[in-house]
């Protein structure tokens, strides 16, 4: 066993400058929970200059110079943002890594995951949940929802307008990752709840292409434009009995118009805003006039993800990009409260169906306890 009384009169002998160097091959979320809450000298002196120096490398705009302690840090919304951006973003890989896990189980006989993989994945989504559980951020009242919350919690739950409901059984195959394998899984879950997705975006984006590939197993590989007609619509059980609180059925709506109607706002619970990365007026066309139109039918804020298309394009020939990594981010931090952005190719399955995990993990970090009331 480590004496860790002999190790602090070490650590304290190290210069800060070669303790912030080693610390900035960590998270910035574990510079801020971990590092940041070593001391004060730390925080100060290590933390703080390593958040600030990655806001600047993702931001293009200028970053205000009184912005020069770590309290203040977290209190400005630009800072604010960044964090939940973090946040957002650590969930999203997490979600690659289940992912990954769930092909695992799937495709191999024996599975292949170990137990000490099993315990990592348990690990780190309770590091997830004391993550989200420790950001204190300016008060939004939680919409039809009587249990109270506190600090980011009730942030991103009142991103979701409405209580999410009971539904029926239904016939689509459910997706059930068990990390324990040696555990009995109730075939039938107590409470399913709806999380209904809307894509949104401009014409020949990919919105029907990222609906085929995340809940139809189904990749990109004719690439002419066909223009959709119609209401398209995909549905998907998803369960995690040793993560998650609930079963999940996931809905994504697709419709061929530019602009979404009413009828898809209303019981969202996110809305993810599909644009090309090299055609710069698809993202522009969102801002100005998707967006707005959104915020005019429904009132109470709405989780927005923000999905690049067409980086397997842009790996081919990477003059086609027409908008910088930096633009998109920036805009995700002044204007979106630090929503998620992620550039992705729908030749392959793995980041669209990523993503749908992410939306049903946020919502079962929104929504924790059981709904049967």
């Amino acid at each position: 066993m480590v004496n860790n009384t002999r190790m602090i009169p070490q650590i304290a002998n190290v210069p800060i400058e070669v303790i912030r160097i080693i610390c900035s091959f960590m998270s910035n979320l574990e510079n801020m929970f971990v590092s940041g809450n070593v001391s004060l000298t730390w925080r100060r002196e290590i933390a703080f200059p390593i958040l600030l120096d990655n806001l600047k490398r993702i931001h293009s705009d200028p970053i205000d110079d009184e912005i020069t302690d770590y309290n203040y840090f977290k209190t400005v919304k630009i800072g604010r943002n960044f964090i939940r951006m973090e946040l957002r973003r650590f969930l999203y890989e997490f979600s690659l890594k289940l992912y990954d896990f769930q092909n695992l189980n799937q495709n191999s006989k024996p599975p292949l995951a170990s137990i000490d993989c099993n315990e990592y994945l348990l690990e780190e989504f309770e590091q997830i949940q004391f993550y989200f559980s420790h950001f204190s951020i300016p008060k939004l009242n939680l919409i039809e929802k009587k249990t109270e919350k506190t600090g980011l919690f009730k942030m991103i739950s009142s991103l979701f307008s409405k209580q999410p409901k009971k539904q029926e059984k239904t016939n689509d195959e459910p997706i059930i990752v068990d990390i324990n394998k040696n555990r009995v899984v109730e075939k039938e879950p107590v409470t399913e709840i709806v999380c209904k997705i809307a894509l949104d975006g401009y014409r020949a984006t990919g919105r029907t292409s990222f609906l085929n590939a995340s809940l139809r197993d189904d990749a990109i590989v004719n690439k002419d434009y066909y223009p959709s007609i119609g209401i398209d619509f995909a549905a998907r059980i998803f369960s995690f009995p040793e993560v998650l609180t609930n079963i999940y059925k996931v809905q994504v709506w697709d419709s061929p118009y530019s602009q979404l109607q009413p009828a898809y706002v209303n019981n969202t619970t996110m809305i993810m805003e599909v644009f090309d990365l090299t055609k710069r007026e698809t993202l522009v066309h969102l801002i100005n006039e998707n967006i707005p139109q959104i915020k005019r039918l429904r009132q109470t804020p709405l989780e927005l993800v923000f999905i690049g298309t067409k980086q397997d394009v842009i790996q081919e020939n990477p003059q086609t990009r027409n908008i910088p990594p930096k633009d998109i981010q920036t805009c995700c931090l002044n204007n979106f409260g630090g929503a998620l952005c992620v550039e992705l190719s729908l030749t392959e399955l793995k980041q669209a169906q990523s993503l749908i995990w992410y939306s049903v993990l946020l919502q079962d970090i929104c929504y924790p306890k059981n709904l049967k009331e």
